[in-house]
């Protein structure tokens, strides 16, 4: 117990959070070196021999990261909800999706037919997707910045990062397909279009099913991330050679349009996958660091 003497209306103003409020002890003269927890944080009180009238202060704040604990666990919980509910309802449509994308035929089966339940889960799991993505680039560009600047990121800062990079997900998303549609229409034909749609499509909701483990190890158990990222990098590397493959397979079906292939993987993936990294980047250290210039 710290030693305590008392002294007559002395207050404790506690200024960092609510300087309106204080704190009042009994009388005598005290001196107090002690943690105390109050209901809405945990501080450090230092006052050393109060007197009447006099205020003491409130030292270091112990940082608590329960705020970000919850905020992660919701998302997490939201990601494995949707996977669950998909697998629930639609373990045919998992299964057609999985024939999509491994398979190299460059027509689908003429018995395949949409329904608004196949549209529904495949929302559901591009949905998680972007939310599964949007957690891993915070991770990484966060564990980046705590090593070059020993500095860490409040929970609101990191909230409205990951929506930001959520968007631009989407926003990266849909600019595939509007400019594979576009480039179909001109020089190719719409069924091309249509399989290589599937096989896209594919390829993110099996995709964010297949990293979810991992980003969620990576978050809760640091120790073992060099695992975690080898996992992730490796399935992100099968998901672009599938792609690669089924591409070729509909746009560039004979040997000697290997160029008009090569120009395809650089407009297309190369080149858009640098920008969404490099926009990814630039972006979140913008928001962290407000003196941070573009592309920079």
């Amino acid at each position: 117990m710290p030693s305590a003497s008392l002294s007559q209306d002395s207050t404790i103003q506690d200024s960092a959070y609510n300087p309106a409020s204080t704190y009042t002890f009994p009388s005598k003269t005290i001196e107090v070196h002690d943690t105390i927890a109050l209901p809405w944080k945990i501080c450090t009180v230092e006052v050393s021999r109060l007197h009447s009238g006099q205020t003491g202060y409130a030292g270091e704040r112990i940082e608590n990261d329960n705020m970000a604990y919850d905020f992660f666990f919701l998302t997490f919980l939201t990601c494995f909800f949707l996977i669950a509910f998909v697998f629930a309802k639609g373990k045919k449509n998992i299964a057609l999706m999985s024939n999509v994308l491994f398979s190299s035929k460059s027509r689908q089966s003429i018995f395949f037919e949409t329904t608004g339940k196949d549209l529904r889960d495949k929302f559901l799991l591009v949905l998680q997707f972007a939310i599964i993505m949007s957690v891993f680039f915070f991770i990484w560009q966060k564990d980046i910045y705590n090593d070059s600047h020993n500095a860490e990121i409040n929970i609101v800062q990191s909230i409205l990062i990951i929506l930001a990079f959520f968007v631009v997900i989407f926003i990266y998303m849909g600019y595939k397909w509007l400019s594979t549609w576009i480039i179909s229409k001109i020089f190719f034909n719409e069924n091309s279009f249509e399989n290589w749609k599937e096989t896209y499509t594919a390829m993110v909701c099996l995709g964010g099913i297949a990293i979810f483990i991992p980003v969620l190890l990576l978050y809760y158990i640091p120790i073992g991330q060099f695992y975690d990222y080898i996992l992730i990098i490796l399935c992100f590397f099968i998901s672009r050679l599938l792609i690669i493959h089924k591409s070729f397979v509909l746009f560039f079906p004979k040997i000697n349009q290997i160029l008009y292939l090569i120009l395809y993987l650089c407009t297309q993936e190369i080149i858009p996958l640098f920008l969404l990294y490099k926009g990814l980047m630039v972006l979140f250290n913008m928001m962290v660091d407000k003196t941070t210039t573009l592309w920079i």
